[in-house]
């Protein structure tokens, strides 16, 4: 409708404000001549209504499509996102309410998202969250992980949160369900297994990520034994450059000593203990490049390794089909 008009959409992530922004300028065009607005992520591309110049849309890198609509008497644009649910996002994790099998958490780039019964989802963090866990017995208690050096808490069912300074992002969390107090996480930069008896107010670190070649590696993934809450596995190794590769270690005495599993000189991402027999065990592994075994499994509680991938879709027979507690 009006072609002088322009708009502009960034982030700068040099600023001390790095909040995405959208402009609309006028003639000249000169420093005092741009509207300035916040918006809640970063557009690749914006799109005017061709008839009258509002609404607006944005198209977010992270969460999907915007429509903005200006408000006259607030002096802002109303963004709202026009895409279903959680479409058009980065998901890291997912947790399910061990008391309600209708409540999710997913822990997203750009943020943390709830969804109870048959609800939309709602977002109640807007930090990017690489982790989640539910309280073993409270709905209302949950963690999350955040990219930024802090595992988050709520009490409330994340109306309030507590934060706590662990040094790296958090990856992953356990929670001993014996004595809920007791929280394990696995971080990186550096590469850290963290142990909590306090509910999350404090950490001390129990495992640094070396490897057998002396080099450091981040961890992604800490698991409790369903069984046995004094027995605790950690995997880590890393994923993306500068690519070093891992281990999995394991603690029986919960987090005191730590030794190699059979698992070794490979990047472990994930774990999974079978709750009815825990010598059965699965671990997922691989590189940002590709991997040449995908997915172990144990039959002998974390001894010997054999390739368990068979039948997936898309992925080779990797070189090294069995690790051993000497390999």
């Amino acid at each position: 409708q009006n072609p002088d008009v322009l708009y502009a959409a960034w982030k700068n992530p040099w600023a001390s404000d790095t909040t995405p922004k959208v402009g609309r300028g006028t003639p000249p065009y000169g420093r005092t001549d741009w509207e300035i607005y916040s918006v809640d992520d970063q557009f690749a591309s914006l799109a005017v209504h061709p008839a009258n110049g509002d609404p607006i849309f944005g198209a977010g890198m992270s969460l999907g499509v915007f429509k903005g609509v200006y408000d006259s008497k607030a002096g802002d644009y109303a963004w709202a996102q026009i895409n279903n649910g959680i479409n058009a996002v980065i998901v890291y994790d997912v947790a399910i309410d061990p008391s309600d099998a209708t409540h999710f958490l997913a822990g997203t780039l750009l943020g943390l998202y709830e969804k109870k019964g048959t609800g939309s989802w709602a977002r109640l963090l807007s930090d990017d969250t690489r982790s989640l866990e539910f309280h073993p017995s409270d709905s209302q208690t949950f963690y999350a992980g955040l990219k930024l050096p802090y595992l988050a808490k709520t009490v409330d069912g994340g109306l309030t949160w507590s934060y706590t300074n662990v040094g790296g992002e958090v990856n992953d969390i356990a929670i001993d369900t014996s004595s809920t107090d007791t929280i394990f996480i696995a971080a990186d930069k550096p590469g850290q297994i963290l142990k909590s008896t306090d509910g999350g107010a404090t950490f001390a670190t129990v495992l640094g990520g070396v490897n057998q070649s002396g080099e450091e590696y981040d961890f992604n993934v800490v698991a409790i034994d369903p069984n046995d809450p004094k027995h605790v596995f950690a995997g880590g190794g890393n994923f993306y450059s500068p690519w070093d590769l891992g281990d999995l270690w394991e603690s029986k005495d919960g987090g005191v000593n730590w030794s190699r599993t059979g698992l070794k000189n490979v990047i472990v991402n994930a774990l999974l203990i079978d709750p009815r027999d825990s010598a059965v065990m699965y671990a997922g592994c691989g590189d940002g490049f590709g991997a040449d075994v995908p997915i172990y499994k144990s039959t002998d509680g974390g001894k010997e390794w054999v390739p368990s991938y068979e039948g997936i879709p898309g992925l080779v027979k990797g070189l090294n089909d069995v690790w051993g507690s000497s390999g």
